[in-house]
C-alpha cells in the first residue's frame, strides 16, 4: 500500500491550489485570492498590487511563479518584481480579477 501524504505547508512550499491550471490564475491565488486583490497593475517590469489583506500574500508561490524581488509597502501596497514580460503577465491576469 501507498502512504497518502499529508497537506502540509513547509516555509519553502507556496500554498497556491495544484487545481490552478494557467499562471494567472497561480497568480490570482498568490496574492491572497480574487477578493484581496482590490488594485492591479503593471509598470516597465512590476506588478503593483493594493491587497486588503498583505498577509495573505504567498512570496513563495510568486517566487515559484518567477517573481524576481517583492517589496511590501504602507497600507497593503506591494509590487512584484517580473521584468520586461510584465504586460503578457498582467494581460493574463485580467480576466480572472473580472
Amino acid at each position: 500500500k501507498k502512504k497518502k501524504k499529508k497537506n502540509t505547508v513547509s516555509a519553502g512550499t507556496p500554498t497556491v491550489s495544484p487545481v490552478a491550471s494557467s499562471r494567472a490564475e497561480k497568480f490570482v491565488q498568490a496574492f491572497g485570492g480574487r477578493e484581496n486583490i482590490k488594485t492591479l497593475g503593471a509598470c516597465a517590469t512590476r506588478l503593483r498590487a493594493h491587497l486588503v489583506d498583505i498577509q495573505r500574500l504567498d512570496e513563495v508561490a510568486l517566487k515559484h511563479l518567477g517573481a524576481r524581488g517583492i517589496i511590501k509597502a504602507k497600507d497593503g501596497q506591494v509590487q512584484v518584481v517580473i521584468g520586461a514580460d510584465v504586460e503578457f503577465v498582467y494581460d493574463e491576469i485580467k480576466p480572472y480579477l473580472q
